[in-house]
């Protein structure tokens, strides 16, 4: 990739980690608390519930999209969507995007931005 999703949050900013470690092989949901908004350089995850907000750079967003809603019936595995990405970045190795994603992933999970489980039970 380019360059690692930024995040900007309410309480922090940070750019995320080039390394990490796989830790599950399914991808979450984006919540359905969540709105997105495209940006010209980027876009921005708002949370009505939490009350906060991430910034997301163009990598970020390219992540984002590609995640499934809380009730889709999509593939939740973390292969099907480093398959996708991996069309878009063809230049960067599958371990290094495997790693940003994942980081990405559980940067969101923490703020509560994506939830985890079985489609409709999100």
């Amino acid at each position: 990739m380019p360059t690692t999703p930024f995040i900007v949050s309410t309480r922090r900013a940070f750019a995320l980690p080039l390394t990490g470690t796989l830790l599950s092989t399914d991808i979450p949901a984006k919540s359905p608390t969540v709105v997105f908004k495209e940006m010209d350089e980027g876009g921005v995850l708002f949370c009505s519930r939490t009350e906060t907000y991430f910034g997301l750079n163009e990598v970020g967003v390219a992540i984002w999209e590609r995640l499934p809603g809380a009730e889709e019936a999509e593939s939740r595995e973390l292969d099907s969507l480093l398959d996708t990405l991996q069309e878009v970045y063809p230049g960067v190795a599958r371990d290094a995007l495997a790693s940003d994603v994942q980081e990405f992933l559980q940067a969101l999970e923490q703020s509560e931005l994506v939830l985890y489980g079985q489609p409709g039970q999100a």
